[in-house]
């Protein structure tokens, strides 16, 4: 397997539209000195630019903390050309060297030898890693052939066989019987199977936890239900984050199918892709704040000018009439619509208001 590693520097005086433009025509690891993780129009612009060429972003975390400022601007991205993307671990060493902190790719493969034994049980081993270990070699190294070594380059490679050599101590290969069972929850006490237990209806079957025991219920600040994410303060903000992700990761798909389908079919597969993410549950999430709504309004408009082959600048109003597809504003009120249609005869009735701030100003609905 070949690996094309790309590192990048982006001076905090560039203008950082000025750079996203250029990085189109080039195309990575690197200090960009944008803030992923800020609700900020260009960090969404950058992350939204390399979801089309099929990057995903492996560091969503604080990489620099000064201060009471918190920002992630050290980026480790890996194009998703397979599905063993998830196979590479990304990592953050926090440390005081200096106000950033460094950042790590595993991308070792890892080898897997599997037999099949007499019980049809698939056997695997795999390295597991004694971080407990580790950290006890760590704290006992002296670290003097790296201190005391002038040159900097020299010390970089000792530090870096020291910690290969520590975490190759620490590892060890563990046989695993790979059955496909199902982790059973925590919280489920296990129950001896009766001949009988078929006959059982499901709430019989399984014991949750004890009653004899308080069991404490403890506040979340988000909970998934249905696929839909509910907070706390009902801001919808976690859903939108979670339906943003989902787009991005379709934007490189629509780079590939513009190259073999036209925009007739492009645009069954938007409906199908697309649209099917944006109306699942917006009755309730479609009246979130203008400030979650437009990083996704965004992403909308993005994924339908790759499909009409449209300049990233080109006219919003021209281009929904153009596609002749509706946009979340159009999307939500058209479901409540329907949805109060439905329901015409309960006495509670709806009245929708939906604002939006586009470049020609505020629109109201």
């Amino acid at each position: 397997m070949n690996y094309q590693i790309i590192a990048l520097y982006k001076s905090p005086q560039i203008n950082i539209e000025e750079f996203i433009i250029e990085l189109r025509y080039c195309l990575q690891s690197g200090d960009i000195n944008i803030d992923i993780l800020s609700e900020d129009a260009n960090s969404y612009d950058y992350l939204n630019l390399l979801s089309e060429f099929g990057y995903v972003s492996q560091i969503n975390k604080y990489t620099r903390v000064h201060n009471t400022s918190k920002s992630c601007i050290d980026h480790i991205f890996l194009k998703n050309t397979s599905n063993n993307i998830n196979e590479n671990i990304a990592g953050i060493i926090r440390t005081n060297i200096t106000d950033h902190y460094i950042t790590t790719l595993d991308i070792g493969i890892q080898h897997v030898e599997n037999e099949i034994n007499k019980t049809d049980k698939t056997i695997q081993y795999y390295e597991k890693l004694d971080n407990k270990k580790l950290l006890d070699i760590i704290k006992n190294e002296a670290w003097v052939e790296v201190l005391e070594n002038n040159n900097p380059n020299t010390a970089y490679n000792i530090f870096i066989k020291k910690i290969k050599e520590m975490v190759k101590h620490a590892t060890t290969l563990v046989k695993q019987y790979n059955n496909k069972t199902r982790k059973r929850k925590p919280w489920i006490t296990p129950v001896k199977k009766a001949k009988h237990i078929n006959n059982l209806p499901p709430y019989q079957i399984l014991q949750i936890g004890d009653l004899n025991k308080a069991i404490d219920i403890t506040s979340a600040e988000k909970v998934k239900y249905l696929g839909i994410y509910i907070d706390r303060h009902l801001k919808w903000d976690f859903q939108i984050r979670s339906m943003v992700q989902k787009l991005r990761g379709l934007l490189y798909k629509f780079v590939q199918l513009k190259q073999i389908l036209n925009i007739s079919h492009l645009k069954i597969i938007y409906k199908a892709l697309v649209e099917s993410i944006l109306s699942y549950g917006i009755i309730g999430w479609g009246g979130v704040g203008i400030t979650y709504m437009r990083t996704l309004y965004t992403l909308q408009k993005r994924i339908i000018k790759l499909i009409l082959g449209k300049d990233i600048l080109f006219p919003t109003d021209i281009l929904f009439q153009e596609c002749d597809l509706f946009n979340i504003r159009q999307l939500y009120c058209y479901t409540s619509m329907i949805y109060q249609h439905k329901f015409r005869d309960h006495k509670n009735v709806w009245i929708i208001k939906f604002e939006f701030l586009s470049r020609d100003g505020k629109e109201t609905i």
